[in-house]
């Protein structure tokens, strides 16, 4: 999940590996490629976020160490091994080159970044779009841009769900500044399982995501039942609410018209209306909970 703060052993898990060694891992699993980046002090490679908020952009990997004679900052970053493999710099390459000639489409990629030794957060799933190949410091470099996208999972594997709003990515100087504050736990519960970072005020109701103002770590409990808490104006859109969890039940939309029959343990709607007897302007919404779901003693 997006924004989700774990460990390297639970990063590992939830790519079914034992280990995540390299930082480009082009189709470690059979929907989409992972990636590993650092925006530290001390990273090896120059990673960063562009002022959209939106694209990452992520420098490719050096040539493998193989002798003390060899210095892999020295040399150019490699398209293909000595035996004429592409090398991963190459298969994220030729992904691209093969998405701009119209013969694919993007390479769906999973980003993780290292925030702290042993505390990673996950990114979130981004399309690969471009790449440069430049010189820097007398030696060729790769640099590739990733746009954020929003996917979903079905029988059929993975596909991009163009519908759903983005978000802006929280830069990691943020993420470092708000893990210190809240000291790696849950602001309201103070848990230390589970955690996420969290906006405040949402970007689509005018919140930012980079200054740590309006950002905060939140458990999972106390994450999802915050995205029950919504606020609109003008017409509510007759569709029920994107949210289902196995801590609460699910809930609906303000208008009479998006509450199904027998669903009505599902949520409270409430909300103040303006306007004359046969048309309702919807003003503004407050979603309520409902109680959590008790579980079945076996």
């Amino acid at each position: 999940m997006k924004d989700e703060i774990i460990s390297y052993r639970q990063m590992c898990d939830a790519e079914n590996v034992q280990t995540l060694q390299r930082g480009m891992n082009y189709r470690l699993n059979p929907n989409y490629t992972v990636i590993l980046m650092s925006q530290r002090r001390n990273a090896p490679y120059t990673d960063s976020i562009l002022p959209d908020g939106l694209t990452i952009e992520y420098e490719g990997h050096d040539t493998p160490k193989t002798s003390s004679k060899i210095n892999p900052k020295a040399v150019n970053q490699p398209r293909i091994t000595k035996s004429g493999k592409l090398t991963q710099n190459g298969l994220f390459a030729a992904a691209v080159d093969d998405y701009k000639a119209d013969k694919r489409n993007p390479e769906i990629v999973r980003a993780y970044e290292k925030i702290f030794p042993g505390v990673w957060s996950e990114k979130g799933f981004f399309r690969l779009i471009d790449y440069n190949y430049i010189n820097i410091k007398n030696r060729k470099v790769f640099r590739f841009f990733l746009e954020e996208t929003e996917v979903d999972f079905n029988i059929n594997g993975l596909s991009e769900n163009k519908l759903r709003q983005r978000t802006r990515i929280i830069p990691s100087q943020v993420k470092k500044i708000v893990w210190e504050r809240d000291k790696g736990s849950c602001v309201i519960c103070g848990a230390t399982d589970e955690l996420h970072f969290d906006h405040d005020l949402p970007y689509s109701k005018g919140g930012t995501s980079i200054t740590p103002n309006n950002v905060r770590i939140l458990c999972a409990r106390h994450n999802f039942s915050s995205s029950y808490f919504i606020l609109c104006d003008g017409h509510c859109p007759v569709v029920p609410l994107l949210f289902q969890s196995q801590y609460y039940g699910g809930g609906y939309c303000c208008s009479p018209m998006a509450q199904p029959s027998g669903r009505r343990g599902f949520g409270i709607a409430g909300h103040l209306a303006f306007g004359g007897k046969k048309k309702v302007r919807v003003k503004a919404l407050i979603i309520l909970l409902s109680t959590p779901k008790r579980e079945t003693k076996k």
